[in-house]
């Protein structure tokens, strides 16, 4: 015979299990406004907007692609998008002082830091204030 408690837990387990699953959430896509603005203030730091479309999920990525001429000073500029983004840093003069002007960007999804003078220590510290950002070198 069940204990009360045990008959308790297999009724708990099974409201659980009959709990629908939470649907992925889905990113949020920005108004044309938020995007124009975006575009706008990013390309006063020299950044230029691109539109990529995973061929498999179908979800667009909102891509900031950075000068190679771009420096630590340009990233003190930065806007801040209320809508999931992603920045291309490859190539630049971008050092660590400079990633500590990305700690703010909730948003920011997907970091590229190819070829820059960024070290893993500085990358580490970012992953800290920004821990859904995925940040490659």
């Amino acid at each position: 015979m069940l204990t009360r408690s045990l008959r308790a837990v297999i009724l708990f387990v099974a409201v659980l299990l009959s709990m629908p699953l939470r649907a992925q959430e889905q990113p949020v896509e920005p108004t044309v406004e938020q995007l124009k603005k975006a575009k706008d203030d990013f390309a006063k730091i020299g950044a230029t907007y691109r539109l990529v479309t995973d061929t498999l999920t179908k979800r667009s990525m909102h891509w900031f692609e950075f000068a190679p001429t771009s420096k630590n000073a340009d990233l003190k500029k930065l806007p801040n998008p209320p809508f999931p983004f992603n920045m291309s840093l490859g190539f630049t003069n971008v050092t660590d002082m400079g990633l500590i002007e990305l700690k703010n960007l909730k948003n920011l999804t997907t970091l590229y830091v190819y070829d820059t003078k960024v070290t893993d220590g500085g990358m580490k510290e970012l992953k800290v204030a920004l821990p859904k950002c995925k940040i490659e070198r």
